[in-house]
């Protein structure tokens, strides 16, 4: 059993938290292309780094929590105090997933299924595993990234392509170019911390 981190997008984590999001899509050039079933994904995301009752900031390696984007604090010591969150959101300083340290999560991912494959492989059961939203309309669903810009889709797969052409521009990377994929399939823990490994 491994230790990786993964970064999520805002949008990816807010599915990924309401139990939408199992499954992830990346390149197959990743260092996540070497996953196996039974490897624990540590999940990176946007957050903001503070100490002391007011929020002041902090860099990562100095801070005694961390506000996540949805509001929710993380402690380092996992004590937590009293904290006025609605002022700190506002003055939040974002720091990127990637900059995110490792007792500052709080989504553990367990590996279930390691698959390589092409991207257009992916099947419409697949694409909802991927958490876009269905709203039900006179119709039929259509699907979309709540938070993400971008008109919603018809198909599950099509919010997939949409959210994919969104982060991949590069050539051999395009939706269009149906790159070589991993596609991770997980069940998260709630609790992220969990001792890291390998």
């Amino acid at each position: 059993m491994t230790d990786r981190p993964i970064n999520f997008s805002p949008p990816m984590i807010r599915a990924l938290l309401a139990g939408r999001k199992t499954r992830t899509c990346r390149l197959a050039s990743s260092p996540l292309a070497h996953c196996r079933p039974g490897d624990r994904l540590w999940v990176r995301e946007s957050f903001a780094p503070a100490t002391g009752t007011r929020g002041d900031w902090a860099r990562p390696s100095a801070a005694a929590y961390v506000l996540f984007r949805d509001g929710q604090l993380r402690f380092r010591d996992a004590q937590g105090y009293e904290v006025e969150t609605d002022k700190l959101y506002w003055r939040a300083t974002w720091t990127p997933a990637s900059l995110m340290p490792r007792w500052a999560c709080r989504s553990l991912l367990i590996v279930e299924d390691v698959q390589i494959c092409r991207l257009h492989d992916m099947t419409r059961a697949e694409a909802v595993r991927e958490g876009p939203l269905a709203f039900p309309l006179r119709g039929g669903p259509f699907w979309l990234w709540p938070g993400e810009p971008g008109l919603p889709d018809l198909s599950p797969v099509g919010a997939v392509r949409s959210s994919w052409r969104k982060t991949h521009g590069t050539a051999g990377e395009r939706w269009e170019d149906n790159p070589e994929i991993v596609a991770l399939t997980f069940r998260r823990q709630s609790d992220g911390i969990g001792r890291p490994q390998g």
